[in-house]
């Protein structure tokens, strides 16, 4: 996702920016992350963490992590025969509906569409 920086975007918006980013990314596939557990790791409350990201990555932290998932989920369709439901776990969901739904709800066709 491309960020764009602002001028009240201090260098500790940015760096916290970067953390958040690398955290997720190299979480993608644990069911258990949660905006909670990544505050946490971050040192900041989660309101912080909304509130000062929301500006710079142009969405929530929660749909952030939501959009890094199925960014994955969509280059493991492409490049892989695995399926749907284990590309959902690999992509940090417990359960396929939910999978299922929030393909649905950001890349507008369904996952076995998506493939073909």
């Amino acid at each position: 996702m491309k960020d764009t920086l602002r001028e009240e975007d201090t260098p500790a918006v940015i760096t916290l920016a970067k953390k958040f980013r690398e955290l997720v990314d190299a979480n993608l596939s644990n069911s258990d992350l949660s905006i909670t557990a990544i505050a946490r790791q971050l040192a900041v409350s989660e309101r912080t963490l909304y509130r000062k990201l929301t500006p710079v990555i142009h969405t929530t932290p929660k749909q952030y992590v939501i959009n890094r998932r199925i960014e994955k989920a969509c280059k493991l369709l492409r490049e892989t025969n695995l399926q749907i439901n284990e590309i959902a776990f690999l992509c940090g969901f417990n359960d396929e509906h939910a999978f299922r739904v929030a393909f649905r709800k950001i890349m507008k066709k369904n996952a076995t569409d998506y493939r073909n």
